[in-house]
Parts: C-alpha cells; sequence; structure tokens
C-alpha cells in the first residue's frame, strides 16, 4: 500500500526495498493479506447438505483465545449436526 502511494508520486520503488526498510526502522509491516479460496459450486455460494442420519453432516470451529498469563490457547470442536441439540 505505501508502496502504492510513493509510485503515484512518481517515486520508482520496489515493494521488497520498502519492506527491508520498514524493517530496518522498527516499524510495523503491513501482512498482505491472502486471497480466500472460493468454496462451493461455480454457480456461487455453499450447498450445504441437512443432517439425515448420525455421522452424516460434521461440524467444525477453531477457538482461539489466551491464558490469565499470556499463553496462547487453542481449542478444535467438532460436532455431528444430526446430534446436537439446537
Amino acid at each position: 500500500m505505501f508502496t502504492r502511494l510513493l509510485r503515484k508520486e512518481g517515486w520508482k520503488v520496489n515493494f521488497k526495498r520498502i519492506y527491508r526498510l520498514w524493517k530496518r526502522e522498527g516499524l510495523k509491516v503491513p501482512v498482505k493479506k491472502a486471497k480466500k479460496r472460493q468454496i462451493g459450486n461455480p454457480d456461487g455460494g455453499i450447498t450445504r447438505s441437512k443432517a439425515e442420519h448420525p455421522n452424516h453432516v460434521w461440524s467444525i470451529d477453531f477457538i482461539f483465545d489466551r491464558t490469565e498469563n499470556g499463553r496462547p490457547l487453542k481449542a478444535l470442536s467438532v460436532i455431528d449436526e444430526f446430534t446436537r441439540e439446537s
């Protein structure tokens, strides 16, 4: 982003050089967001299956938190869609 602003003002700069300069000066370097892969069919949207019997559709969720002393806490919850309580 910063590289783009400099280029608009007429500077000939390289992204990698700007990155190195920011790191050397101790600045927090903006992280480039990776493109998310599109899920589902090409017509658009995700086709969600309705659970018809146990072990047919499973859902997962990752949970990230920190303990009181600052250590990372990671949990994975997995549920069977058919037998879950609504």
